[in-house]
């Protein structure tokens, strides 16, 4: 802020002034014939030059809180929807394609499942069939994707975290002109105790369903 004010003053007032005044609390430079109009009578050309400068600055110092709370308003803005391309309005979503070998079916639906409800949520786009929307998300869990495996522990101690880690690929496409938006790899993980035993295991599972999704729409919707 301090910095900002010093770059409004010397954008006011002259680069060659040698003499400073205190106002509101800055010291601010003047030349000296401004200082000497002073005592020379308000007619004077300077000291209304140098009104001049103070009333500029005046408005700009009373200014700038306002255009550093507006700056900071529109940097809280939601970016949804920003780069989505105008003839996009549709997203294909079919069922993702597990080959992890993990060995629980109800992955590849579940995930699916996550996928369309946040794009609902969204808004951005609607979720349609396949055949007449506008892009096409295809996900797939690659061999090995899904990894469940013990937290690292130091030599001695008992193993009592788990960490479930899941890995997809995903592939973008729009549809319309019949090209690649984008082809990427996400990666979410979850700890879960151990002692908690299937449902704890669910519930890490979920989490990771449930972040990697939304990783994906920011991908789809923003970030290009």
């Amino acid at each position: 802020m301090k910095e900002f004010t010093k770059t409004i003053v010397r954008m006011v007032l002259p680069a060659n002034a040698g003499t400073q005044i205190l106002f509101s609390g800055i010291r601010l430079p003047i030349k000296p014939s401004d200082m000497d109009s002073r005592f020379r009578g308000n007619d004077s050309a300077e000291f209304h030059g140098l009104n001049r400068r103070l009333s500029k600055l005046r408005f700009l110092l009373r200014s700038t809180p306002i255009i550093l709370l507006a700056t900071f308003a529109a940097s809280c803005y939601s970016f949804t929807g920003a780069s989505i391309p105008p003839w996009i309005h549709t997203v294909g979503i079919p069922l993702v394609e597990d080959n992890s070998g993990f060995g629980q079916s109800a992955i590849r639906q579940d995930l699916t499942n996550q996928l369309i409800q946040k794009f609902t949520t969204d808004g951005s786009l609607q979720v349609a069939n396949r055949s007449v929307s506008d892009a096409l998300l295809q996900v797939t869990i690659p061999p090995v994707g899904i990894m469940d495996e013990p937290v690292s522990v130091r030599a001695g101690e008992i193993v009592t975290t788990k960490r479930l880690t899941m890995n997809v690929h995903a592939i973008y496409r729009d549809q319309k002109k019949q090209k690649l938006f984008w082809e990427r790899d996400f990666s979410e993980f979850s700890d879960y105790p151990i002692s908690g035993g299937l449902a704890a295991q669910q519930q890490a599972i979920l989490t990771d369903e449930q972040n990697l999704s939304q990783d994906i729409l920011i991908a789809a919707i923003s970030n290009w």
